[in-house]
């Protein structure tokens, strides 16, 4: 009889459950199902070209297009006022994480301008962002149609009295644990 009872009790318990694991698996279904959400909308026939292009000219000014890459707040397609500057582009585009060295790290904003000459792609500039503000204006490489600007961020731990204090902290802590076992 107690056999029988336990085996009641977990078809009980079992029925109880169907529910809520039917209500699951339904909703990962779902999930998995959904299509995903993006904030950039691929380009098609039907959609608007404003949907996926970022204009900074004056109406009814000629314009250029040009391509961001990388560590910048809004990559993407450009249509940009021709004469645009370099600087003036890096200022509406703005490259992510500029002046915000996190203690205990060097940052560097690092610049390429991709170009086709004579049929083929060639890195036409390659500078730090920091070289470019320091160049006179005049000096400055200009914008070209179809430019592709590339924007990476490069990190580089520096060695300073943090990363020595965590390092004496690790190797006390080894030494002390080492101490404890040995004893033991």
């Amino acid at each position: 009889m107690r056999h029988f009872r336990s085996a009641l009790d977990m078809g009980h318990r079992l029925a109880l459950w169907r529910p809520q694991c039917l209500t699951i698996i339904l909703v990962g279904l779902l999930v998995a199902l959904a299509p995903p959400e993006s904030g950039a909308q691929e380009p098609t026939a039907e959609a608007p070209r404003s949907n996926y292009v970022h204009t900074y000219a004056r109406t009814g000014e000629p314009t250029e297009t040009v391509y961001v890459w990388g560590a910048v707040a809004t990559p993407g397609v450009w249509e940009v006022e021709t004469g645009t500057g370099l600087m003036e582009l890096f200022s509406v585009v703005q490259p992510t994480g500029f002046g915000t060295d996190p203690p205990g790290t060097d940052r560097k904003i690092r610049l390429r301008i991709h170009r086709t000459e004579k049929g083929e792609t060639v890195v036409a500039h390659e500078m730090e962002l920091q070289e470019l503000l320091d160049r006179r204006p005049a000096a400055r490489p200009s914008l070209q149609p179809y430019d592709v600007i590339e924007v990476r961020t490069i990190e580089t731990r520096t060695f300073g009295l943090r990363t020595i204090g965590s390092v004496v902290g690790t190797l006390s802590s080894v030494a002390l644990l080492v101490i404890r076992i040995l004893e033991f």
